[in-house]
């Protein structure tokens, strides 16, 4: 299969640069529209590749400057009406653009690797989190936070939940790892592997 970018002279540009740079723009949103397609040059297309761009590289800072952060959403037990669990919400806190929800920026984390520093900083955070809410007397309750395809293929991930656990002195059981379809899809035998060690662990 293959993802095609067209741009025509003179309309695109008129010097073999900027058709090449033009071609390529619409090339990458032919892959983000599901590739194997052909996508032509388009003024909003060069706007989408820029505003993708910006925010690629302030997701890329956004660790180091504190401006992600997790909300905790409740889980009711529907026949108690008791809290039966959490689960954590993935923010960014953006300069200029305010709260940033995960569908406008997991999928580029993701596709540029940066997913692993974020969700090795979200086991983390959820982890000093329990430790937090339980020396201050609350019962212990399951965090439940979503792991995807590329983490599972981390080979650094079990190393990075049990240093977490360690360090907070968290049990396992504590927390809930949600994943998708798609890692069954994927390395379906690597990925059994790794869900199997996760398992063992107790989380």
């Amino acid at each position: 299969t293959s993802s095609i970018g067209i741009s025509l002279f003179p309309n695109d540009g008129e010097d073999e640069e900027t058709l090449f740079k033009n071609a390529d723009m619409a090339m990458y949103h032919a892959k983000g529209t599901g590739k194997n397609n052909f996508q032509f040059f388009t003024a909003r297309i060069n706007q989408t590749i820029v505003n993708r761009l910006t925010l690629e590289r302030n997701l890329r800072t956004a660790l180091d400057r504190d401006q992600l952060f997790l909300q905790y959403q409740p889980k009711f037990d529907l026949a108690s009406g008791q809290i039966s669990g959490l689960e954590a919400l993935l923010r960014w806190r953006h300069p200029t653009r305010g709260i940033v929800g995960p569908a406008d920026f997991i999928t580029f984390a993701e596709e540029c690797g940066f997913i692993v520093p974020i969700g090795e900083w979200v086991i983390h955070t959820v982890c000093q989190q329990q430790r937090a809410w339980q020396d201050a007397g609350l019962p212990a309750v399951r965090i439940a936070l979503n792991l995807s395809v590329r983490q599972i293929r981390d080979h650094n991930l079990l190393a990075s939940i049990q240093h977490s656990l360690a360090e907070t002195g968290i049990a396992p059981q504590q927390l809930e790892l949600e994943i998708t379809e798609t890692v069954f899809t994927a390395d379906s035998d690597s990925n059994r592997i790794i869900l199997q060690q996760l398992k063992s662990m107790g989380a």
